[in-house]
C-alpha cells in the first residue's frame, strides 16, 4: 500500500471510531423522568416511556435503575421487590401492570 492509502485508512478508522465514541455517549444520557404521579398513573408511564426513549434505554435493569429515586422506599413492598429485584422485560411489563392496577 502506498503513504496516500494508509493514510486514508487511517482517517476513516479516526472518524469511525468518534461517531461510534459519540453514538455510545448519547445512548448512555440520563432519562428526564417526571416524579410519580399516583393520581395520573397511565400518563407517568406514557411520558417516562418517552423520556426513555429520547435516550435509547432500552434495558429494563438501567430501567429500573433511574426509577430507584421516583419512589419512596418502603412505602409499597411491591414496587420496592420490583426496583431491587430481578430486572426482565417481564419484570418490567409486571411492573407496569402493578402500577396500573394499584393506582390507575
Amino acid at each position: 500500500m502506498d503513504e496516500a492509502t494508509i493514510q486514508r485508512l487511517m482517517e476513516a478508522a479516526i472518524t469511525a471510531t468518534q461517531r461510534s465514541n459519540t453514538q455510545h455517549v448519547q445512548t448512555l444520557r440520563k432519562p428526564d423522568l417526571p416524579v410519580f404521579d399516583k393520581n395520573n398513573v397511565e400518563i407517568w408511564i406514557r411520558r417516562v416511556e418517552a423520556a426513555y426513549t429520547r435516550v435509547n434505554c432500552t434495558s429494563p435493569a438501567l430501567k429500573f435503575a433511574h426509577l430507584d429515586s421516583k419512589f419512596e422506599v418502603n412505602a409499597d413492598p411491591i414496587i420496592d421487590g420490583f426496583l431491587f429485584g430481578e430486572a426482565t422485560e417481564d419484570s418490567w411489563k409486571d411492573f407496569l401492570d402493578y402500577l396500573r392496577t394499584r393506582h390507575g
